[in-house]
């Protein structure tokens, strides 16, 4: 890297040029003293001489003057290269850190697609099971319903079940009274005839317990029908069973 010059004894090309007029002022002075002399009478002596020596004095005064300036652009040329160098850097530390940024998100966003993928799959695989779920139960109604094509509706049914219901009570009222007069009518084949239950009675004043028993009517009006009528017995339990 170009590292300026700063001043004048710092900058090797106006030491050289320094160097080289202290070497010309050495050599003059390092002439014999005639030498001196000589070249002085004739510098003195001979005004084309000394022009030329004040044209070549001015010379190197504006040569020097173009070094000093020449050297002061570049001083600041280099200032500024440095400058620009500077700002480069930290252009390249500031991308750099972008660039791990990027990276970074990069990464995030590549896990987070891993993610969204695994997901995806599994929402597939569970839509996929629904979906034949779905089509076993629409398989399972499209059957119920061909069953029930033949079989009549609840709502059909329950009014004539209510009123087959109450026919049934009807009926089993009816067929109860009727038990109940076979049953009177067996029963009172029981009972004496009537002379036994118009008979004297003995008068006693004391409770039925205390009369002699001796003093009751006779039974021999009764008759002596069967204990057990197969047939009746018989109607009896079968209509109490629907009963």
């Amino acid at each position: 890297m170009y590292k300026p010059r700063t001043g004048v004894s710092g900058n090797p090309s106006r030491r050289s040029v320094q160097s080289t007029i202290s070497e010309s002022d050495t050599d003059s002075a390092s002439l014999s003293p005639t030498a001196s002399r000589i070249s002085v009478g004739l510098i003195t002596s001979s005004p084309n001489n000394t022009m030329k020596s004040s044209v070549e004095r001015s010379k190197k005064r504006r040569l020097e003057s173009s070094h000093r300036k020449c050297f002061d652009i570049i001083d600041r040329c280099a200032e500024k290269y440095q400058k620009v160098v500077a700002e480069q850097e930290a252009d390249k530390a500031s991308i750099a850190q972008l660039v791990q940024e990027l990276r970074d998100e990069n990464a995030r966003e590549a896990s987070n697609a891993l993610k969204a993928n695994s997901e995806k799959e599994t929402a597939v695989a569970e839509a996929e099971r629904l979906t034949k779920e779905i089509s076993q139960l629409q398989q399972q109604l499209e059957s119920t319903n061909t069953t029930m094509q033949d079989q009549v509706a609840w709502d059909d049914i329950q009014p004539v079940l209510h009123q087959t219901h109450g026919e049934l009570i009807s009926a089993a009222t009816h067929f109860g009274n009727f038990i109940d007069t076979l049953q009177n009518k067996r029963l009172a084949s029981f009972l004496p005839s009537t002379e036994v239950l118009n008979g004297n009675w003995p008068a006693h004043g004391g409770p039925v317990g205390a009369t002699d028993p001796a003093a009751l009517p006779g039974l021999s009006g009764l008759s002596n029908p069967p204990l057990f009528d197969p047939h009746v017995s018989g109607s009896v339990n079968h209509q109490e069973s629907y009963a």
